[in-house]
């Protein structure tokens, strides 16, 4: 299993220089993404002012869920090259997930039934969250083959602001769903 290191960028605010983070929030977001045997391990990592990162605890019972992206949540985007079919896998570090299905550029949005678990496990240190670790099965039709990635973040701070996350921002709002931001590759031959 070879792993692809991964550095996320905020979204540039209207005149703001690109890269910079708002002071009031002064995290980096790095990470490492690998493929094997049929399945994605994705690994996140915060560090800076991790204090003021608001995030949902875990709960007993993690469970799937939708508008996970309405706070703190990771998230995975991928697709065949060629293809105009993508996934999107939202992570919480409550360990809720959910997993939707695109037949193209947003549209015909459905839950993937088939993945019916994803391992979750975030790590927190004095009450900081400091990671997240999840293992994504990936749906039949794409496991063999190469794979776009498009990986994200949305990031709450204490005060309700969301700030985004990506490994490129290719519009004048962030859109995790524009197949120009994923940028990784993973070819299962190469593993």
């Amino acid at each position: 299993m070879r792993s692809h290191f991964f550095r996320l960028v905020p979204f540039a605010i209207p005149g703001v220089p690109i890269g910079t983070i708002p002071a009031s929030l002064e995290i980096e977001i790095t990470g490492t993404v690998a493929l094997e045997a049929g399945a994605l391990n994705v690994i996140y990592c915060i560090s800076g002012a991790t204090e003021r990162v608001k995030y949902a605890r875990a709960g007993t019972q993690p469970s799937r869920k939708n508008e996970l992206w309405r706070t703190t949540c990771f998230e995975l985007f991928m697709k065949v090259p060629a293809g105009s079919e993508y996934w999107e896998v939202n992570l919480a570090p409550s360990r809720d997930w959910n997993m939707y299905h695109f037949t193209g550029y947003r549209s015909a949005l459905q839950q993937e039934l088939l993945v019916t678990d994803i391992n979750i496990a975030a790590e927190v240190a004095q009450s900081r969250l400091v990671s997240l670790r999840a293992t994504l099965p990936l749906p039949l039709s794409v496991v063999g083959q190469k794979l776009a990635l498009g990986i994200s973040s949305v990031i709450e701070d204490h005060d309700g602001n969301l700030h985004y996350f990506a490994l490129r921002h290719c519009g004048i709002k962030p859109d995790f769903h524009d197949p120009a931001g994923f940028d990784i590759t993973l070819d299962p031959s190469s593993v």
